[in-house]
This record gives structure tokens, sequence and C-alpha cells, in this order.
């Protein structure tokens, strides 16, 4: 049984996978802004100094990669193929309202936790953010055991650790620090 917008990976095929939303407009607008998003990123990237450009634009790269392959798959299942048959009338999804209720709920959960990790980061810092959000967000959002969650959390520590000593980055301190 799934809970909280968590599905059995092993029933159905893999086009239920996607999402209810998978194939909308709205997966379209999600996809078209943040291609928009990561170029203006990579634009404004540019006006930084040279040692201060590198993360964005590593990170930048990245994500208009993924994004022209998710505008690539939208676009894909838009154009009907030769040979078969345009669909007339509305597309009816086979997602009952509920599903998409709780896929939408937990959507806009992990947004909101998204925006209180943010305001850990400038508040507390990068390393104290990721070692207060990380397990909580393995406890509850993924259902983790709890030693599961300490030793993923002390791991990714030990790496945020040591990142400032092999690529030259400088991790948020906070207002706190």
């Amino acid at each position: 049984m799934a809970d909280e917008g968590h599905r059995d990976e092993t029933a159905g095929s893999g086009d239920e996978f996607e999402g209810s939303l998978a194939g909308t407009t709205w997966s379209l607008g999600v996809a078209a802004g943040a291609f928009i998003v990561f170029a203006a990123a990579f634009i404004v990237s540019g006006s930084f100094s040279e040692e201060a450009r590198l993360m964005p634009r590593l990170v930048t790269v990245g994500g208009l990669t993924f994004t022209l392959a998710l505008l690539w798959q939208e676009w894909r299942t838009r154009r009907p193929r030769t040979g078969t048959p345009v669909p007339q009338g509305p597309v009816v999804s086979p997602v009952v309202p509920s599903q998409r209720t709780r896929e939408l709920t937990t959507a806009g959960t992990t947004f909101l936790a998204m925006g209180v990790f943010l305001v850990l980061v400038v508040t507390t810092g990068y390393l104290p953010a990721v070692l207060l959000f990380v397990p909580m967000a393995l406890l509850y959002g993924a259902r983790t055991a709890p030693r599961t969650a300490v030793v993923y959390t002390l791991a990714l520590a030990v790496v945020l650790l040591a990142l400032p000593s092999i690529l030259p980055v400088d991790l948020p301190e906070g207002l706190l620090s």
C-alpha cells in the first residue's frame, strides 16, 4: 500500500513511475521554466570572477543538460508519430484524483521542506543545516531506518568537510556563525 505519495515500484509498467502529471501541460511548463532558470543562471554566472564562476557553471551546465533531456522527452510524447493515429477528443488520465492530490501534497511538502533547508543554511550555515535537515528528510520523507539516516548523514558530513580541500569551494557559514 502506498503512503504519502510513495508508490510501490514493483507494480505496474515503467510508465506508471513518472507520476500523474507526466505528459501534461504542467510538466512541459515546469521543464521549460527550469530550462529558463538554468539558462539565466548560466548567463549571470558569466559576470562572476574566474574563481567564483566554477561551481555555478558546473551546476547550470548539469541543469541545462537535464532540462534539455526533459524537454526532448516532453516534446517526443506530444508529437504524433507517423502511422500512429492522433487521439481525438480529450485525453482522460487513468489516475484517480486522490492519487494526484496525494502526489501534489507530497510535492508541496517537499517544496516547503527545501525552503526550511534554505532558511537553515542562511541562519546556521551549510554543514549544520545538512546535519539537521538530512536525517529529518530521510526519517520522514524516505522512511529510512534511524541507523541508515545517521550513517548517511555522517558520511555526507565527512564529504562536505573534505570538499573545500578538494575543490576551491567555500560553503555558506550562516548568520549565527
